[in-house]
Order: structure tokens, then sequence, then C-alpha cells
């Protein structure tokens, strides 16, 4: 796995976190894109904290030919803190989870939209290598449980990624066998999108268009619809 080094401003420096959880997103845009969004200068007006200085932004971000690019320090002897998860809440066991910008690492897949497009077999092999990597550094990582999707902790609110078409059988099933991977009851994990909106967002999409904004704004469309349709089961 190729790993290049390039920091992006918006992580904090001075808060380091204990990653309990890895989790998976897609770009929804191109890595020229992501890049640029992630790399903003952090907001300068007074009487804001550290961490509502810096704009959204993951870990890691792992390009369509294996390419893993570190921009907020992960695999050095301390993760640091940075905002890719949101407002996010998750059940595990008998203990429940909440706010994971504060224990998890996050990995963003670059992919227009993973409930349309495959993700790359190169994408898959720097999945399991930097997995192997995190598991050496951070042993709780080592658990095929302790990886999921962004949309597993803010599917409530409309996050759908990394979407039906992530291989989670395929990821855990690489992974050797301290990882649990054939004893877990979570190897099949399922899409949060409903077959509805994926078959709606199948009908709408123009997978030939190549304009990062068109696929920006598409994502959050769905976000849109996937929230309400939340808000309308559970009422």
């Amino acid at each position: 796995m190729r790993v290049v080094q390039k920091f992006s401003p918006n992580y904090c420096e001075r808060i380091t976190i204990d990653p309990k959880f890895v989790v998976l997103h897609y770009t929804a845009c191109s890595l020229e894109k992501v890049f640029k969004l992630f790399f903003r200068e952090p907001r300068k007006e007074s009487g804001l904290s550290e961490t509502e200085k810096i704009w959204p932004c993951s870990h890691l971000i792992i390009d369509y030919d294996g390419t893993a690019y570190e921009i907020v320090p992960t695999f050095g002897k301390k993760v640091a803190y940075c905002r890719h998860s949101g407002e996010s809440r998750y059940f595990y066991g008998k203990e429940s989870f909440e706010k994971f910008n504060n224990f998890s690492i996050g990995i963003e897949i670059v992919n227009l939209n993973g409930n349309i497009f495959p993700y790359t077999d190169s994408q898959y092999n720097s999945l399991k290598e930097t997995f192997l990597k995190l598991a050496l550094l951070y042993p709780t990582l080592s658990n095929v449980d302790r990886i999921i999707g962004h949309e597993h902790i803010a599917g409530f609110r409309g996050k759908v990624d990394p979407g039906w078409m992530f291989d989670w059988e395929r990821l855990y099933r690489s992974l050797p066998p301290q990882f649990g991977a054939a004893k877990s009851g979570q190897v099949n994990r399922a899409p949060v999108l409903s077959k509805r909106l994926l078959d709606s967002l199948r009908g709408k999409a123009d997978p030939t268009n190549n304009d990062d904004q068109y696929w920006i704004d598409l994502s959050l469309w769905l976000e849109k619809e996937t929230h309400t349709e939340k808000l309308g089961s559970s009422s």
C-alpha cells in the first residue's frame, strides 16, 4: 500500500483520541475536490473553540488506485482529533456510543456515490492493509465489529455511506482470523438506504456526469430524502 502523508489544517493538534472504531465514508466527489474541501483554511472568527474552528475532514483518503493519503495524523504514536462523523450514535453489545469524532478514525473512499458505483479492487486491498497497520498500533481495532460505516452511526439523519455497493463481507473476510471475521454476527451490514430510495436514486442519477457539484448535490438530496423517510417511519 502506498501511503502519502500530507496534513490538512483541519485537525486539532493538541487533542488526541483513543480510537475504538474506524468509520468508512464515500467522498461523493473526486479526489481533487475532496482535497479542496478538506484543505480549506480553518475559521478565524473570535469566540470559537479549537474544534469549532476546523472544517469537516477525515483521517485518511483512499483513491481509486489504492493510494492512501494520511491527511490527519493517524499512523504515528497518536491519532489527532478531526470532525468526520458529525452527530452520531451506535449500540454495540450492551454499550452505547455517541459523538464518534471523539474516539474513531475516519476513512474516505473515493467514490461519487457508493450506492451506484462499485469500489475498486485496489481500494479493498488498501483497506485491508490499512486495517492490518492500524491493528498493530491500536489492538482494539483488530475486530471486524469495530469497522463500521457512516450510515450505521448517522443513518438516523440521512447518511447512507459507504452504501449498497460496498462489499462488507469481502472486506471482513480478507482480514486474518484475529479480526474474528468468521465468527462475527455483523459480517453482512445492512445498508441504511431503502430499496425505494435506491431505485429512485438510480433512476435519477446520470452516471456519465463528471461534475463534482452534481454528485455533491445528489448526495445532499439523498440524505434529505433518507432523513425524511426515517422521520416518517418513526412517527
